[in-house]
């Protein structure tokens, strides 16, 4: 176990055979306003087979980087996000998916939302550009200038097609999830941020999940069962880079991962969420 407050966080990203996609995402990290002494990278390798080490050194000379992997034995990424808990020698740990590009002030806005709270919180982080499908990928391309970072992520932010896909709810409860009977089905680990002891205490991401989705959303109920806060920052704004998905095997995966949350739990709001989108959640439990 590695001693807390080396940092001020530590940034987890679980990789697989995406190397060209983690070459943006740790470009845009190392572009970051907080100094890079503050932070490290955790690059946690799901058994690629294509250049992903490669990219990974050649960001060593830029980033406090650290590399894991572990052998591709099937979809693994709540072992890979547990890898880096188990790592992370600061006392805040960030989770970004490979392939998010971070605004430059991105880390900073997460480390300053814990550093400035007296009570143990999850962060979520703002999602530019992420829906359930692939629609928008062409005009959201045109609209990314890997040479402007500014314009880029003005331009991206300021057009409604981009909204995070949570965005709608997100203006619904005037941005205050703190207050909501459900704030944990918005905990999506591509971009938010958690203290390292409280990850700890839960014992971090369920290794049973084997398969896409509600890994995270779990890790975000046993947060709330243990009453942390829940706050959005939109300024720890990033960008889903366009890259194909499966949607229809995302959803069969999702719908088998939501039955087996339910039977961990076993509560009305874990029942709940068997039939009803994440989105729609809080106002079922509201409207009871």
């Amino acid at each position: 176990m590695f001693v807390l407050n080396r940092y001020r966080a530590s940034v987890i990203v679980p990789t697989y055979n995406r190397a060209e996609l983690l070459r943006l995402t740790l470009r845009s990290l190392a572009c970051q306003t907080l100094p890079h002494t503050d932070f490290e990278t955790i690059i946690v390798d799901d058994g690629s087979s294509d250049h992903t080490k490669d990219v990974v050194k050649s960001f060593e000379h830029k980033l406090q980087i650290k590399y894991v992997y572990q052998s591709d034995l099937g979809f693994r990424v709540a072992r890979a996000r547990n890898l880096g808990i188990q790592l992370a020698e600061a006392p805040i740990c960030i989770f970004i998916d490979s392939g998010l590009l971070l605004s430059p002030a991105c880390i900073e806005h997460h480390v300053h939302a814990h550093e400035s709270s007296d009570q143990p919180t999850a962060v979520i982080g703002y999602v530019a550009g992420f829906t359930q499908h692939d629609g928008n990928n062409d005009k959201l391309m045109k609209a990314i200038d890997l040479d402007d970072w500014t314009q880029t992520f003005a331009s991206v932010r300021s057009d409604v097609l981009f909204d995070d896909i949570r965005e709608e709810c997100y203006r619904k409860y005037k941005d205050n999830l703190a207050d909501l009977p459900a704030p944990w089905v918005f905990f999506w680990a591509g971009n938010v941020s958690v203290p390292t002891a409280m990850l700890r205490q839960i014992q971090g991401f369920d290794e049973k999940y084997a398969s896409w989705g509600v890994e995270d959303v779990d890790v975000g109920y046993a947060l709330f069962l243990k009453n942390v806060r829940f706050v959005l920052r939109r300024e720890a704004l990033t960008i889903h880079f366009p890259h194909e998905k499966d949607e229809h095997e995302n959803k069969k995966n999702s719908q088998e991962n939501r039955s087996y949350f339910h039977a961990k739990y076993q509560t009305p709001e874990t029942e709940l969420l068997i039939t009803t989108r994440c989105l729609d959640m809080n106002d079922v439990l509201l409207q009871r």
